[in-house]
C-alpha cells in the first residue's frame, strides 16, 4: 500500500559508432530489461535495478491491463564522448541530452549517459517509459493526463526500499508560481496539433498544469477519491460512448470549474504530498549477473541505436557484413527487419524477421510478425480447401506458441494461431481451446472468429460457424482477403 506524506512549498499565485575498444561492456538481462553499459559496474547496476522498480511501481500504482511490452535495451554511456555518436541530430547538429528512449513496437531503447546530470537523463527516461507502458497496455489518455501522468511518475525514486513519487519539479513550480495558469477546460481542449501545445511558452505551463492536476489527483486530499476515479475516466474514455466533459464529470464527480476550484485550492495549501510505499511485489532486478557482452550482440545494438538516432545510411549494410560474418545470430536480422520496417519496405522486414524466428529470435514481435506474413500469404487466394501439411505447419505453429509462452497476452499470436489452425491439415485442438480461452485480450477478432468459424465448418458444427459469421457481417470491415473467404464461407454453408 502507498501513503501520502506532505512535501512543503511555499507558492504565490496569480488569481483570476561501434564501442571503445578500450572499456569493458558489461551485459544482463533481467525480466524486462536488456543492459549494455561501459560505465562503472556500480553505475549500471543501479539503474537497471532502478527500471525494474519503477516498472514494477507504474504497473501497480496505475492498475495498468495486461498487455505485450517489446523488449527494452538500455545503453549506458561512461562518457560524453562514448554518448556523442549515439545522439540524435536536428537541424545538422547533435543534441545535447543525457538520455532519451526510442523505438517502437517491435524494440524499445534507452540511450543514457551515466554520472553527472544523470538524475535529469532519468527523469527524461521513465517519462517516456510511461508513455511506452501506457500505448503498450491499450491505454490512450487524453494528452493532459498522458503528460500529466508521465511528469508525476518522472520523479520515482528509491529511499532506503521505500518507492518516494510526486517531489515538486521544479521548472513546474515556477511556472505555476509566476504564470496565470490554464483552466481544467483548456487543458481538456489541448491536442498535440494545438497551436499553444506547439509554443515554447505555452507548451511549458501546458505540462506544469497537466502535472499539478494529476499531482493532486493521486496524492491531494479530495472527498472524490479522485484517484480511484482515474481508472473510471480511462475506462469510459474506451467505451467511447461519452464526450470529454461528460466523460470527466461522470468519473469525478464534479466538472471543469469545480476541478479548476479544488486544484487551486491544493495549490495554494503550499503542500505537495508525496506518494510513498514499499514496492508491491519483489523484483528480479537484485538477483542478476553482469557479465562481459557477446561482441556481436554489442556491434548489433549498438548500429541498430545509431540508426535510429541518425538515420545513418550505411547501418544496413554494416548490419548484412556482420550477418555474413556470423549466419547463426538471430539478433542480426531482426534489427534488419526492423530498420527495413521503419522505412517501409514491409517485405524485407517480413523476410528478415522469417530468418531471425528460424534461427530462435526470442523476440515474440518477430516471432508472430514474420509467421503472420507467411500466413496471410497462403490466405491471399481465398481458397477454404486449401492446407498447411504437417511438415509446414509444424514450424509456424513452433513460433506462435513460443511466442505467447513468452508473451501470454500478446493478441496478434492468438489470430495467427487461430488461423494456423483454420487451414492446417491436421488442426491441433489444444492450441484451438488456448485461443478460445484467451479471446477477451484479442481486441480486433474478426480474423479470429472467422478462423474459428471455418474450423466449426470443417468439423461439421454448421450451426455455430454460421452464429460466428453472423457477428462477422454484423462488422465486416474492410480487409478484401478476410471479405473474400467470409463470401466464400458462407457460400459453403448455404449447401
Amino acid at each position: 500500500m502507498f501513503r501520502r506524506c506532505a512535501c512543503i512549498v511555499l507558492l504565490t499565485f496569480l488569481t483570476g559508432h561501434v564501442a571503445p575498444a578500450k572499456d569493458a561492456w558489461p551485459h544482463t538481462r533481467t525480466d524486462h530489461f536488456e543492459l549494455f553499459s561501459n560505465a562503472t559496474e556500480a553505475d549500471a547496476r543501479e539503474l537497471i535495478e532502478d527500471l525494474e522498480e519503477f516498472r514494477a511501481a507504474l504497473l501497480v500504482g496505475m492498475k495498468l491491463p495486461p498487455g505485450r511490452e517489446p523488449p527494452t535495451r538500455v545503453v549506458a554511456f561512461r562518457r560524453d564522448k562514448d554518448f556523442d555518436p549515439y545522439k540524435p541530430i536536428f537541424d545538422g547538429k547533435t543534441k545535447e541530452l543525457s538520455g532519451y528512449f526510442t523505438g517502437g513496437s517491435d524494440v524499445a531503447f534507452i540511450a543514457i549517459r551515466l554520472g553527472r546530470d544523470q538524475d535529469e537523463a532519468r527523469r527524461i527516461i521513465f517519462h517516456e517509459y510511461v508513455h511506452q507502458l501506457l500505448v503498450t497496455h491499450g491505454l490512450n489518455p487524453p494528452l493532459w493526463l498522458n503528460e500529466g501522468l508521465a511528469e508525476f511518475y518522472s520523479t520515482f525514486r528509491m529511499v532506503k526500499g521505500e518507492v518516494v513519487i510526486g517531489t515538486p519539479i521544479e521548472t513546474h513550480v515556477t511556472f505555476l508560481n509566476q504564470v496565470r495558469g490554464m483552466g481544467v477546460a483548456d487543458l481538456a481542449r489541448m491536442g498535440r496539433d494545438s497551436k499553444d501545445y506547439n509554443e515554447g511558452f505555452r507548451q511549458g505551463l501546458f505540462y506544469a498544469r497537466s502535472w499539478a492536476l494529476v499531482h493532486y489527483m493521486l496524492c491531494g486530499k479530495s472527498k472524490h477519491d479522485l484517484s480511484r476515479a482515474l481508472p473510471r475516466f480511462l475506462a469510459l474514455q474506451n467505451a467511447g460512448d461519452l464526450s470529454e466533459p461528460e466523460r470527466f464529470e461522470k468519473a469525478f464527480g464534479m466538472d471543469y470549474s469545480a476541478m479548476d476550484v479544488e486544484l487551486l485550492r491544493y495549490l495554494r495549501g503550499g503542500r505537495f504530498y508525496l506518494y510513498r510505499g514499499e514496492l508491491p511485489t519483489k523484483t528480479a532486478a537484485k538477483h542478476f549477473e553482469l557479465t562481459a557482452a557477446d561482441p556481436v550482440l554489442l556491434e548489433c545494438t549498438l548500429t541498430e541505436l545509431e540508426w535510429l538516432a541518425r538515420k545513418s545510411g550505411d547501418a544496413t549494410y554494416r548490419l548484412l557484413t556482420l550477418q555474413e560474418n556470423n549466419p547463426a545470430v538471430a539478433r542480426v536480422p531482426e534489427a534488419l527487419g526492423s530498420i527495413a520496417w521503419r522505412k517501409n519496405d514491409l517485405l524485407a522486414a517480413k523476410d528478415y524477421w522469417q530468418q531471425a524466428a528460424e534461427l530462435g529470435s526470442d523476440n515474440p514481435f518477430v516471432l508472430v510478425q514474420g509467421t503472420l506474413g507467411t500466413i496471410h500469404d497462403t490466405m491471399g487466394n481465398g481458397n477454404l480447401n486449401y492446407r498447411f501439411n504437417a511438415g509446414m505447419a509444424a514450424p509456424l505453429r513452433s513460433r506462435l506458441v513460443r511466442a505467447l509462452d513468452l508473451c501470454p497476452d500478446y493478441a496478434e499470436a492468438y489470430e495467427g494461431l487461430a488461423l494456423l489452425e483454420a487451414f492446417a491439415a491436421e488442426p491441433e485442438i489444444i492450441n484451438v481451446n488456448r485461443v478460445q480461452r484467451n479471446t477477451a485480450k484479442i481486441g480486433d477478432l474478426h480474423y479470429t472468429y472467422l478462423a474459428l468459424a471455418i474450423l466449426r465448418w470443417r468439423m461439421g458444427d454448421f450451426e455455430t460457424s454460421r452464429q460466428l459469421v453472423q457477428v462477422l457481417r454484423a462488422a465486416p470491415g474492410k480487409d478484401r482477403v478476410r471479405l473474400r473467404i467470409l463470401a466464400t464461407l458462407e457460400s459453403e454453408l448455404q449447401k
